[in-house]
Order: structure tokens, then sequence, then C-alpha cells
């Protein structure tokens, strides 16, 4: 996804060079990204990660376990969270990026334990987002 993200980015296509799906994957992967953060994945966490998507998307049991499976792949290879964070900042509004970062927090905290790591990487994609 970051080569694909670098070309539109240089063609300058705008809106028309990421779909929805790229949008969504985003946002799972910054879900996905925030539950790793601290090394331990909770139920808690897990189940609210879910929860977040199917209320976000309206996804089938099937898209929802397709969708975590991809921002897990993409998570992994990816070099860093620009490229989750260019697609958000070129295709949402501001006020969106800003519930972005709220659910972020909500589900770093869903487990009970504010960990210093969630706190950084919430510090971090607030930065990225372009948000306060």
């Amino acid at each position: 996804m970051f080569d694909r993200v670098v070309e539109v980015l240089k063609a300058g296509t705008g809106e028309a060079g990421f779909t929805q799906r790229d949008v969504s994957l985003a946002i799972a992967v910054l879900y996905f990204h925030m539950i790793n953060a601290d090394g331990v994945v909770t139920r808690e966490e897990t189940e609210k990660f879910r929860s977040m998507l199917v209320q976000q998307f309206a996804w089938s049991s099937e898209e929802l376990d397709d969708i975590i499976a991809s921002a897990a792949r993409e998570d992994v290879a990816a070099p860093g969270l620009f490229s989750f964070a260019a697609i958000l900042n070129q295709q949402l509004a501001e006020s969106e990026r800003e519930l972005m970062v709220k659910r972020l927090d909500d589900l770093a905290r869903s487990d009970g334990d504010f960990h210093p790591l969630e706190s950084d990487l919430l510090e971090h994609v607030r930065k990225l987002l372009h948000v306060s």
C-alpha cells in the first residue's frame, strides 16, 4: 500500500486516487496498530476493535474478518503509519480525523490500562492526522 500511496500523492490525483476500501483499510490498520502498541492484546481490546469497525462500516462477519486480516498484513509490511495517515488526511475532513483520534483513544483505554506506548502512539497519530 505504501508504494501506491506514494504514486497517488506524486500524481496529485486527489480524492480520486483512493477508494473507500483504502480508507477503511487505513482506519483498520491504525486501530490494529493501537491494540498491538503495548505488546499485549486483550479480549477487551479485540472486542472493541471489532465492534468499532462494524459500527463504522456495517460489515458482515466475513468482510470484517477479511479487513482485519488485511490490516494485520499491512501493519506488518508498512514502514510506518505515514501512508495510512496520508489516505485519511486526503479523504477525511478534519472533524472526521478528530473523531478517528478519539476512537483510537477509546480503543487504547478499552482494557483499563493506558500504557505509555499507547499514549505515544496516540500523540504520533494526532500529529500525522494534523489534529490537536
